[in-house]
C-alpha cells in the first residue's frame, strides 16, 4: 500500500475538522468558504468558480482536487498543444528542431569554415530566436494552465516544486530539458511521496546539469555525464 503524501494528510485532516464543527461555529458564510478555499488551494476564483464549489461543496471540491486525474481537463490541454506545441516535445526534438547558436558554430569549425557567411549568420540568428521561443512556451504553457485548468491544486503545487526546485533557463542547454523536466519529474509526483518527487529531481537531466553534476565523474579516467546531456 502506497504511503499517504504529507498534503493529503494535513488536508484530510483540515477537511475532518471542518466537518466537525457545527454549522452555527463556521464564522464564514457559503460564499466566503468558497473564496477562502480557492484563494488558498487554487490561484484565486474565475468566473463561476465560486458558484461550483458552492454547488459540490468546499469538502467535496477539496476532495476532487486531491484526486486530479478524475477532473476532466480536455478543453485545457487542447489549448496547451495548439497554443504552445513545443512543450510536448522531448529535449532531444526540441534540438533536431531549434538548435542551440553555439552547436552550429562548432558545426562550422568541424568543417573548417573560418568566418561565417550572410546564410550562416541569418541560420544562426534564426536559432536564436527558435531556443528564445522554446523558453517562452514553457512559461506561456504553465500560465495558461494556472489560469484555466480544472485541476487547480495540482497546478499550485507544480507552481511550488518547480520554485522550490529551481532550474536556471540560461544555463547552458537547461532550456531544452524544461519542459521535460516539468513534465516527468515534477508533475507525476506534487501530490505524492516526497522522496519519489526528490529521486526524480536529482536524477534530471535539467538539474545534472544546472548544478554541473553533468561534469562529475569519480575520476579522471571516467566518462562525465557531459557526453550525454551536456554536448
Amino acid at each position: 500500500m502506497s504511503r499517504p503524501s504529507l498534503l493529503a494528510v494535513v488536508l484530510a485532516f483540515s477537511v475532518a475538522s471542518l466537518a466537525a464543527l457545527p454549522t452555527v461555529q463556521r464564522e464564514l458564510s457559503s460564499d466566503e468558504q468558497a473564496i477562502h478555499v480557492l484563494n488558498r488551494l487554487a490561484f484565486g476564483p474565475r468566473p463561476g468558480d465560486v458558484q461550483r464549489v458552492k454547488a459540490v461543496g468546499v469538502d467535496r471540491w477539496i476532495a476532487q482536487q486531491l484526486d486530479p486525474r478524475s477532473i476532466r481537463n480536455d478543453a485545457n490541454e487542447r489549448l496547451i498543444a495548439d497554443a504552445f506545441p513545443s512543450v510536448r516535445l522531448s529535449a532531444s526534438q526540441l534540438f533536431d528542431q531549434a538548435p542551440p547558436p553555439n552547436a552550429l558554430r562548432r558545426q562550422a569549425r568541424m568543417r573548417g569554415d573560418t568566418a561565417l557567411t550572410r546564410a550562416d549568420s541569418l541560420m544562426l540568428r534564426s536559432a536564436a530566436r527558435e531556443a528564445r521561443a522554446v523558453v517562452a512556451d514553457v512559461i506561456g504553457a504553465r500560465v495558461a494552465r494556472a489560469v484555466a485548468s480544472e485541476r487547480q491544486l495540482e497546478e499550485v503545487m507544480v507552481d511550488f516544486w518547480l520554485n522550490h526546485f529551481t532550474v536556471f533557463a540560461g544555463k547552458n542547454v537547461v532550456r531544452y530539458y524544461l519542459s521535460d523536466y516539468e513534465r516527468e519529474a515534477i508533475r507525476p509526483y506534487v501530490l505524492g511521496d516526497f522522496r519519489d518527487l526528490l529521486g526524480a529531481v536529482a536524477k534530471s537531466p535539467a538539474m545534472l546539469l544546472y548544478l554541473d553534476n553533468a561534469q562529475s565523474a569519480a575520476d579522471s579516467t571516467r566518462p562525465t555525464l557531459g557526453g550525454r546531456f551536456g554536448q
